[in-house]
């Protein structure tokens, strides 16, 4: 693709030269004829050419201009295309995120149902406990009854 200006311009250049020798040829065929018209048919064909070398030349510039321009887009595109693969990889390692934190907030949820069923256990835990001491004080308190009772007997 980046050969394709360069073609270009060779091929308007070729362009621009073979009018040049088209106009030659014809000037150069007038100008035998140049006995019968004279000098004014001389001016006319040098202004003819001059005419016609000035449109090539426009038409040369005009060209150049626009590969100029299109060789600026080109660069143009290329760096949005870099821009779009960058952001394609932002976008990724974004969607690689999103993926990790539903994972997390997967196993947050779980924990605290795991959590929820924990503390519940130790609640019931420490309920068991308390009457376990409720238990041996009453235990404690009729094996001390139950000695006194002996001790007065």
């Amino acid at each position: 693709m980046s050969r394709q200006p360069d073609v270009l311009v060779l091929v308007l250049g070729a362009l621009v030269v073979l009018l040049l020798v088209v106009v030659l040829v014809l000037w150069l065929r007038r100008g035998r004829r140049a006995d019968e018209s004279g000098e004014a048919l001389r001016a006319h064909l040098q202004d003819n050419l001059a005419a016609w070398v000035l449109e090539g030349r426009r038409l040369f510039t005009t060209w150049e201009e626009r590969l100029e321009g299109l060789a600026e887009l080109k660069s143009r595109l290329g760096g949005l295309a870099e821009e779009a693969d960058r952001l394609r990889i932002e976008v990724s390692h974004v969607q690689e995120m999103r993926a990790q934190i539903a994972q997390l907030t997967n196993d947050h949820a779980r924990l605290e149902e795991e959590h929820a069923r924990l503390a519940e256990e130790h609640r019931r835990c420490e309920q068991e406990h308390a009457e376990y001491r409720e238990l041996l004080a009453r235990i404690a308190t009729l094996a001390h009854e139950a000695t006194a009772r002996v001790a007065d007997s």
